[in-house]
């Protein structure tokens, strides 16, 4: 599933599939945050080096925050690096290359399983609160987008060939209770900081009364 938020007006669509490290400071307006869960391989790593393969998608989207979640920090920390390659050969970083980089591309990673739902609020608090332009003073963004592709295909055959009950439940909320929550908190999230946004661009149109 994938959420898109724009500052001017929400529209959401929907992208079929299933399938944690320091950030740098962004000093632009990260016009995108991206989050895309399942990043470590496969599918996730596929759709988050979309964003940085071809300079003309990368900059219809930056300046570019991006968090990428999966369970493995392994294969997060070789997405980023991926990530990096791709983004190095049209960014211009000759004269310094963190500096330059940043200015137009902020990557992050979190280790999290979704399955574990018991501490996936708290675990979802920290990551929201990251994406959060009012708590890392940053200008407002203008999109928000979510790519929900985190999944397992989990048993496979015959239901009489499940072991237990606990595997089915572990599945399920791994693939479908998780991910139903994610977006939940996502929408509710950005849509609030959308919210914040526009309450404050009306204040600040609004004319100053004299005394």
């Amino acid at each position: 599933t994938t959420k898109e938020f724009d500052n001017t007006h929400t529209r959401s669509f929907f992208l079929s599939s299933r399938g944690g490290g320091g950030p740098t400071k962004l000093r632009k307006m990260p016009r995108t945050v991206v989050i895309v869960t399942g990043a470590s391989r496969g599918l996730g790593r596929a759709i988050a080096l979309s964003f940085v393969k071809e300079e003309k998608t990368f900059q219809k989207f930056s300046p570019l925050r991006i968090l990428l979640l999966a369970r493995s920090e392994e294969g997060l920390v070789g997405t980023k690096s991926l990530m990096q390659q791709e983004a190095d050969k049209f960014l211009d970083t000759t004269a310094n290359d963190n500096d330059a980089t940043s200015d137009l591309l902020d990557m992050t990673h979190h280790v999290i399983d979704l399955s574990d739902l018991d501490n996936l609020d708290d675990n979802l608090n920290d990551i929201l609160d990251f994406s959060s332009s009012s708590k890392n003073n940053l200008p407002p963004f203008e999109k928000a987008i979510l790519i929900n592709n985190a999944g397992s295909l989990g048993h496979l055959g015959p239901c009489m060939n499940m072991t237990s009950l606990k595997e089915l439940q572990t599945s399920l909320d791994f693939n479908i209770t998780s991910s139903l929550w994610v977006s939940t908190r996502f929408v509710r999230s950005f849509s609030q900081q959308q919210q914040q946004q526009q309450q404050q661009q009306q204040q600040q149109q609004q004319p100053k009364q004299t005394k």
